[in-house]
């Protein structure tokens, strides 16, 4: 008896199948509509891939879903650090090869924001601009300017910053690549204390000046002039003038050229020391004490011994003050003709 042999060819089928695959998209996010369909009730790992131009994936989402007959499944994935471009998302059934795979493009965005605080103290201002690009393209060469009103003369501040004029100061930087969602923060110092120190040199020497200045009005004097001339004897005085402080030990002293003599016969009610050498005839004058506004008045005669000019030192007046300090003032030489 021959055996008769059937031979029977089963199908497998896929316990859960894609049905349709649709989607919506905004530069922000991309909404996705899945329907999976599925005879009997059963469990599917959904993979969610979103691939660029070169199929490189760049972002992935895994969700374990229950499916009984037909199941919509709504996904959303956000794209605010997607560039953008051309891309695809593909959906696959994990542990099987069953996937869709549609194509978007996400529409340029150029969105970066700046924002700039001024922190202003005595000495100078801090400038901090803050970038953010929250576009979804990458900028490049970013240009940042700003300006600070106050200060400009001898400020010392960062290369970037320099003079404007109408007493602004401007401060100018590049951001060289600024990624989109990427924050950049740049600070500007402008240092106001070189100005102060200039301001501060120049009180200090207008009060020096001032100090000086007074210093001369207040301070003893001796004057030496020529007042007259007689059958070649001339008549010379010393004016000694106090105009403030008490002085003690004042002192006069004057020299004659040793091309004259000294007349000593009319040195009456101030006999001076009269000292000889080489170099001429010293006259000592000791007056004591001054007090304050107190003037005198020193004269003595001498005789030419040539022709001519002759031309007389200067003398010098030499006093302790209240603080026992001791000082001496010169005048100025004069010329006998």
């Amino acid at each position: 008896m021959d055996s008769i042999q059937d031979v029977f060819t089963m199908g497998v089928v896929n316990p859960v199948e894609i049905k349709s695959l649709f989607f919506s998209n905004t530069p922000s996010e991309l909404n996705i509509y899945l329907t999976l369909s599925s005879i009997r009730p059963n469990q599917a790992d959904v993979v969610f891939s979103i691939l660029n131009e070169k199929d490189n994936v760049i972002k992935t989402k895994t969700a374990s879903v229950d499916v009984d007959g037909d199941e919509l499944i709504v996904k959303t994935i956000p794209l605010d650090d997607v560039m953008a471009g051309h891309y695809s998302i593909v959906v696959g059934i994990g542990g099987t090869n069953i996937e869709n795979s549609k194509e978007f493009s996400i529409e340029t965005i150029k969105d970066v924001q700046k924002t700039t605080a001024i922190e202003e103290g005595v000495f100078g201002k801090l400038i901090t601009v803050t970038v953010t690009n929250n576009g979804n393209v990458m900028e490049y060469d970013y240009q940042i300017y700003e300006e600070a009103s106050g200060v400009t003369g001898l400020v010392i501040r960062p290369n970037e910053c320099y003079d404007a004029g109408g007493e602004k100061t401007a401060c100018a930087s590049s951001i060289s690549t600024l990624s989109p969602g990427e924050t950049v923060t740049i600070k500007y110092s402008i240092q106001f204390w070189p100005t102060y120190a200039a301001w501060v040199v120049v009180i200090v020497v207008i009060l020096a000046l001032l100090g000086f200045s007074f210093m001369k009005v207040t301070a003893p004097k001796i004057k030496k002039r020529h007042i007259s001339s007689k059958s070649g004897v001339h008549t010379v005085a010393l004016e000694i003038k106090n105009p403030k402080k008490n002085l003690t030990n004042v002192i006069v002293r004057d020299w004659v050229s040793p091309l004259a003599k000294v007349v000593q016969k009319e040195a009456k009610s101030l006999r001076p020391i009269i000292r000889r050498t080489e170099a001429g005839t010293e006259l000592i004058w000791k007056l004591g004490d001054f007090i304050g506004k107190e003037e005198r008045v020193i004269t003595y005669k001498l005789k030419s011994m040539v022709e001519g000019e002759l031309k007389m030192p200067r003398a010098y007046l030499r006093f302790r003050d209240d603080s026992g300090r001791g000082s001496r003032v010169f005048s100025k030489g004069v010329v006998i003709s």
